[in-house]
């Protein structure tokens, strides 16, 4: 597995996708587990494409409806693009499940022998790049 800087490559999609609007906003939205791809370097561990299409790798239907609203209502928004299979982005740094072994019998094998220092590089590479990207978008939320 690699260091920080070369877990997502430069052939990687990045970590977070966001919309900015051109004016102020009373609503941001995020979607955390909307994602379904992998680092490259994980990629030959992740789970079958049949896991893929499951609850278990993202929140099926989400990235369609966020999109939805975000344009109706004229508001910003902030993908994560990364599964959740990945590291859980709605999960605090200290949780058993932010970057679960087994989810729902499946097993996830870039996972199961996930080291501290690795499992820091997701957290700075990934997690952080989407709380960093709320924090601009939030920044530029008026009061109401």
């Amino acid at each position: 597995m690699p260091n920080h800087p070369n877990l997502l490559a430069v052939d990687n999609a990045p970590s977070v996708e966001m919309t900015i609007t051109k004016k102020p906003a009373q609503l941001v939205f995020i979607g955390e587990h909307s994602g379904r791809t992998f680092p490259k370097k994980l990629a030959a561990y992740s789970p079958q494409d049949l896991e893929m299409s499951k609850h278990i790798a993202f929140d099926i239907g989400a990235e369609q409806i966020v999109l939805c609203m975000a344009k109706t209502l004229g508001a910003p928004l902030i993908f994560q693009r990364h599964s959740c299979l990945v590291i859980d982005c709605n999960r605090p740094r200290i949780a058993q499940k932010l970057c679960s072994k087994c989810v729902d019998g499946t097993n996830i094998g870039f996972n199961k022998n996930l080291c501290n220092s690795k499992l820091e590089q997701r957290w700075q590479a990934i997690h952080q790049a989407l709380a960093k990207g709320c924090a601009v978008l939030l920044r530029n939320k008026p009061e109401i």
